[in-house]
């Protein structure tokens, strides 16, 4: 995800996913350190951002986060997202903090 200009697919059962917040362009030095984890790192501090808008909560198993062609993750067995709820998915590392009290997730291939 070296620039914000990538596409970005979240293929879902529903549309009412939506991508509210894409950091792509990690900050140098420790500013950057989205994920909280102590360690800026251009790959696992970029994350992306989902929203459900719905008023019931959207089961994403088996639902993919695209970026360029590649499955970036894979949301396993059991993954739902709340309503009105925001997730957060990490490139890497060992997300540390509240988030907004959002669930934290960290791409299942390693990186975004």
């Amino acid at each position: 995800m070296s620039n914000i200009y990538h596409r970005v697919i979240l293929i879902s059962r529903m549309s009412q996913i939506i991508i509210n917040e894409i950091y792509a362009n990690v900050a140098v030095s420790l500013i950057g350190d989205a994920n909280g984890d102590g360690v800026r790192n251009a790959r696992e501090d970029e994350f992306i951002e989902l929203f459900n808008t719905d008023s019931i909560a959207i089961d994403l198993s088996g639902c993919q986060l695209i970026i360029n062609q590649t499955v970036k993750h894979e949301f396993t067995e059991g993954t739902t997202l709340p309503p009105k709820t925001f997730l957060v998915i990490f490139g890497g590392g060992t997300p540390n903090g509240l988030f907004g009290r959002s669930p934290v997730l960290v791409a299942s291939n390693g990186s975004l």
